[in-house]
């Protein structure tokens, strides 16, 4: 019998899963009864078209990022380009149903074609939130598609893969019916991309253990690559489990609403399915990869086509999940009690895509660290200490009490700016990260790029040497300082998780890279003098002195006044004191690490200029002795 080429294996397996994905879909619709007639009816067509069309577009979506996933991190370059076609094709059909989506959901809320006034429908939602939301995943959708279509060279696939994750978050921020919220959006998006991921690289397995040429220990679907995917997998399912843990505790449902509700049965369905995902891929992992280098590739090659049947059904569920409300609650409004030491420890607003970016930071760093200690060798205490530190205090300062309060205390706000751009900064870079990595991340050899290759191919890029320059570095920090809190984007961060989520990282990392070129003994490209590096710390301690006193001396709100005025608490009787305590803050916090750092750098030049001197007299030394002898 004669084996099918990877692309009409692809096409049949993907064929199998877009029809279990729309069955799963039309049964969720009707059990959640969003295909009941609506008081204002858009057509069959339309109720049933929005669902099709939103099935299409994940799954070409999960065919997309699973490939280029696949031939970023798993598959041999010389393997890869299968995926990369694959993706390219599903690219274009995700471009168009995402599009299509934007119309028939139009429909589906006005009810027809057009408004009463004669408005079109599309116009009257692109004024929504909703609207700009699908109008923006459309447009990413077709960008990724383009950048697959022109671009060419080693960075094409990083850049669309970059970009096809970045198109699932306006899907994720248009609340899905998944609950309101910052956290519940980026929650939601963390288990999209984690779904696209495993169930796109899944597809593209199995389609190339039936291609030609391949087997179980060579050739695109070869052994290596299918032990790399699971440990990729792996990951996934962590972020799949907790992500959607953490948007059901955001609902506050009842076991009651689980129980007696068409969409808690639907969710304890796709619970169900993903169970039953974990426990294939434990087999997957501890029984079938070792029977399959025995045996052949059939048992990996059927066990995977079955995880990819379940996974389309809970592709399908999750489209249904998301057309149609979730039950009611009886929580309360959830208002903020006045601010004191006790509750700014005590009260947490969970920021999901940081809370990940914390656990996982800590638990590779002291799984590097053990790794070093197996070998033989040693990584300082201190270090391990400082980095504990800093994920410890990013995990509090973005979803403990200056996360829950920064929303709508211009104080509490300026604790968390302050904290990630200054002190976090210290912790991390006292801890040397990178220089961590490259000690203990293995050298790939058997495959394409591993973490080690990527982080080195980061660092000796054009834009790391651009950015990791003094000047650029700390231009970085003022200016983009000054544009936050000097255009709109302050406000746009209290209204928007995405431009909220953008701030934190930028800051972050902004700081760090600042920090590092100043203190820290990761690579740069340049590390200035000491005198310089004294110098780097000016502009940035005057712009918080100019900041910190604007806002101590202000009789009047200057910082998103309007926004903070909707959500302010009724014990704030006074935002004014609010916002003098603010600039005071501004002032301690940016002042007080930059003389620790000016302190600590001072140090170092001495320590430097002993050294020097030690070695200049031992050379003096030996040349005395050269002479007398």
């Amino acid at each position: 019998m004669t084996r099918r080429t990877p692309g009409r294996a692809l096409t049949t397996v993907a064929g199998v899963a877009l029809a279990v994905a729309a069955l799963a879909a039309a049964w969720g619709l009707v059990v959640s009864g969003v295909t009941d007639p609506l008081l204002r009816d858009p057509g069959v067509l339309t109720r049933w078209g929005l669902p099709l069309a939103e099935v299409v577009a994940r799954l070409a979506a999960t065919v997309t990022i699973g490939g280029l996933a696949l031939a970023a991190v798993v598959l041999a370059p010389t393997a890869a380009g299968p995926a990369v076609r694959a993706a390219v094709v599903a690219a274009v059909v995700w471009a168009v149903a995402q599009a299509v989506c934007l119309p028939l959901t139009a429909r589906t809320v006005v009810g027809s074609a057009t408004a009463d006034d004669g408005t079109p429908a599309v116009t009257v939602l692109l004024g929504t939130i909703l609207g700009t939301s699908l109008l923006w995943a459309a447009a990413l959708a077709v960008a990724v598609a383009v950048v697959l279509l022109v671009a060419s060279g080693p960075a094409r696939v990083p850049l669309a893969l970059g970009t096809a994750l970045l198109a699932l978050i306006p899907v994720a921020a248009s609340g899905h019916g998944h609950g309101p919220g910052h956290g519940a959006a980026s929650a939601l998006w963390l288990h999209l991309a984690a779904v696209t991921v495993w169930t796109g690289g899944l597809l593209m397995l199995v389609a190339l253990a039936y291609g030609p040429g391949t087997g179980p220990a060579s050739g695109a679907a070869s052994l290596a690559a299918v032990r790399r995917f699971s440990r990729v997998a792996g990951w996934c399912y962590v972020v799949v489990a907790s992500s959607g843990v953490l948007i059901v505790l955001q609902l506050s449902l009842s076991p009651a609403d689980l129980l007696t509700t068409g969409w808690g049965a639907l969710l304890l369905t796709k619970t169900a399915l993903f169970a039953g995902l974990g426990a294939a891929g434990w087999a997957h992992r501890r029984v079938v990869i070792t029977r399959a280098a025995l045996s052949g590739a059939r048992p990996l090659a059927r066990l995977a086509l079955g995880e990819v049947v379940v996974l389309a059904a809970t592709v399908g569920l999750g489209v249904a999940l998301g057309s149609s409300a979730p039950p009611p609650t009886s929580a309360g409004d959830g208002a903020l009690p006045p601010l004191t030491v006790s509750t700014a420890l005590t009260q947490w607003r969970p920021e999901p895509v940081l809370v990940l970016v914390a656990i996982a930071g800590l638990v590779t760093y002291l799984r590097w660290v053990a790794r070093l200690a197996r070998r033989g060798d040693r990584w300082p205490a201190g270090r391990v200490l400082a980095w504990v530190g800093a994920m410890v205090l990013l995990l509090w300062v973005t979803s403990g009490g200056p996360a829950a309060y920064g929303h709508v205390l211009v104080s509490a706000h300026m604790v968390q700016h302050m904290v990630l751009v200054t002190a976090l900064p210290v912790l991390a870079a006292m801890a040397s990260p990178v220089t961590l990595a490259l000690r203990s991340l293995p050298t790939t050899t058997d495959g394409p790029r591993g973490p080690r290759e990527w982080l080195l191919a980061v660092l000796g890029s054009r834009a790391a040497h651009v950015l990791l320059h003094p000047v650029v570095a700390t231009a970085n920090v003022v200016v983009s300082m000054a544009l936050f809190y000097a255009t709109p984007l302050f406000e746009l961060s209290l209204t928007n998780g995405v431009v909220h989520l953008w701030a934190v990282l930028h800051f972050s990392l902004a700081g760090y890279a600042f920090t590092t070129i100043l203190v820290g003994t990761d690579p740069v490209p340049l590390r200035p003098p000491y005198p310089l590096r004294l110098l780097m710390l000016a502009p940035a301690m005057v712009f918080h002195t100019v900041l910190g006193l604007t806002l101590v001396t202000s009789s009047k709100m200057l910082l998103a006044a309007s926004v903070l005025a909707q959500s302010r608490p009724d014990w704030l009787t006074d935002p004014i004191t609010d916002q003098q305590a603010a600039g005071a803050l501004v002032w301690a916090l940016g002042e007080v690490p930059a003389l620790g750092l000016a302190l600590l750098i001072a140090a170092r030049w001495a320590a430097a200029d002993e050294r020097d001197q030690r070695r200049a007299a031992r050379r003096g030394a030996v040349s005395a002795r050269l002479l007398d002898s």
